[in-house]
C-alpha cells in the first residue's frame, strides 16, 4: 500500500466526507463523488471540456460501430489513432 502526501489526501477526504454528509445515496451520487476524488487524484478537472479529443471520438465512434459484437482495447487503440 502506498501512503499519500496529505497534500494530496486531505482534498480527497474532503471530497468524499462532503458526499457522506451530503448522504449520496444514489448511483448518480456516489459516481460524481468517485469522479471528483479521482479527478482529484490526478489533478484533473471534472469541468466539460469544449470538445472531445479527436482520438476518443475516434475510438468511440470504432465501439458504436461495433456496438453488438466484441470489442477489444487493442482494436479501439488502432481506431484511435
Amino acid at each position: 500500500m502506498v501512503e499519500l502526501p496529505d497534500a494530496i489526501a486531505a482534498p480527497v477526504r474532503a471530497a468524499l466526507r462532503d458526499a457522506l454528509d451530503r448522504e449520496a445515496d444514489t448511483p448518480a451520487m456516489i459516481a460524481a463523488a468517485g469522479a471528483r476524488a479521482l479527478a482529484l487524484l490526478c489533478g484533473a478537472s471534472t469541468e466539460v471540456a469544449d470538445e472531445l479529443d479527436p482520438r476518443l471520438a475516434r475510438a468511440l465512434a470504432h465501439v458504436r460501430e461495433r456496438i453488438r459484437h466484441p470489442v477489444t482495447l487493442a482494436g479501439a487503440a488502432s481506431a484511435a489513432r
